[in-house]
């Protein structure tokens, strides 16, 4: 709860800061987008501690899901070195903890915030397999089968395969109270997947994954937020299927069906993505009172990028449109927000003004390379 604190007030006097002087304390970068983000990757690497840090703002420090979010596009980029680095650095902080997490703060302690997720352990596992460093994973297997049977006791309806409906897990939208959401089956799917990958043992492999989310999620032409019963339509809930789980090639209808449904609620407009097209009614209290429409129908360009990497695989010259957006408000801005309002404009409250210097800046710059946009 300290370390949570802490985080907080850190936070907060960054919003003072800015509040009294923001054009001087909000670092701007120089050049085209693609310098831009060059530059942005290159400050959020710890060269003391070796990993890479989600921001170079205030997270400062590592979160699981921010990373992982990139990692392909690190990769592509020539950071397999700096990855595995990052890995090591942060299997060695949750070994301390004896536990996954989903952050590590800037002194190296494993927290999670707001509370545990087993999403933290189906990242890690996927970029393991992505660097295939067998060092690295020999070295933590013990480790890491400790944590699947964990995750599989407590997180597993063991009937369905699915999330238990019996606790509630934030994960990708950190305030808002979901029943076992597609996200986090998605999660489900790729921990068993990666498992596999890794040769460990696999507590999940008898089941379909893929099966679950289209029997389960997919109704009236799209994937469903969770399984509360509100039948809730939300970006995360369309895009993580496709970057995780479901290649849009094996699944072209579904993969054209949420396009067509995100355009349909504007959750592309005037950009991608939104989390929802209205504030939420899960919200939590925390949200309400220090973070109006955090995640809600504000825009998120970390859960975007997800979508973009979906779409580029299906629909290049949409992927295009999308990227070219961006590029406008990485060159408006001389960096890469965090997140913006619903209207598009930098998101900021009384208690909190949005990131900047995103490590988010690599999928755009690998996306960019791939499709040479200048």
């Amino acid at each position: 709860m300290w370390i949570i604190l802490n985080e907080g007030i850190r936070m907060f006097k960054r919003r003072v800061q800015i509040l009294f002087n923001k054009n001087n304390f909000i670092k701007k970068y120089s050049g085209n987008h693609l310098k831009i983000c060059e530059q942005i990757i290159e400050d959020c690497w710890d060269k003391k501690n070796k990993f890479f840090m989600t921001s170079n703002g205030h997270f400062r420090l590592f979160y699981t899901r921010d990373f992982t979010y990139n990692i392909e596009s690190l990769i592509k980029l020539g950071h397999k070195n700096r990855c595995v680095s990052t890995l090591n650095y942060a299997l060695n902080c949750f070994k301390k903890k004896d536990h996954i997490t989903t952050s590590i703060n800037p002194k190296g302690k494993a927290f999670d915030f707001p509370k545990y997720t087993p999403e933290s352990l189906a990242l890690i596992l996927y970029c393991l397999t992505l660097v295939n460093n067998k060092e690295l994973i020999k070295k933590n297997k013990e480790f890491l089968q400790k944590e699947i049977n964990y995750i599989y006791k407590r997180s597993v309806d063991k009937k369905t395969g699915l999330i238990t409906k019996k606790e509630y897990y934030l994960s990708c939208r950190d305030h808002i109270k979901r029943t076992s959401s597609c996200y986090d089956n998605v999660m489900l799917g790729l921990m068993s997947n990666s498992i596999n990958k890794l040769k460990l043992e696999n507590p999940l492999s008898k089941y379909n994954y893929e099966k679950l989310l289209v029997k389960h999620f997919w109704k009236n032409d799209c994937f469903i937020d969770d399984l509360s019963g509100l039948n809730d339509i939300t970006g995360d809930a369309n895009s993580a299927p496709f970057k995780f789980l479901l290649k849009p090639e094996k699944y072209p209808k579904h993969m054209k069906q949420c396009i067509k449904k995100i355009q349909e609620l504007k959750l592309d407009k005037p950009f991608p993505i939104k989390y929802s097209q209205r504030k939420d009614a899960k919200i939590s209290f925390i949200e309400k009172i220090f973070s109006q429409d955090y995640e809600s129908d504000s825009i998120w360009p970390h859960v975007a990028y997800n979508y973009i990497n979906a779409v580029l695989q299906f629909d290049k010259k949409l992927a295009k449109k999308y990227l070219l957006q961006y590029k406008k408000q990485i060159e408006k801005y001389k960096t890469f927000p965090e997140i913006y309002a619903r209207d598009g404009k930098i998101y900021k409250t009384s208690f909190y003004f949005c990131d900047e210097a995103m490590l988010w800046a690599a999928n755009h710059l690998a996306f960019c390379k791939e499709l040479k946009i200048n």
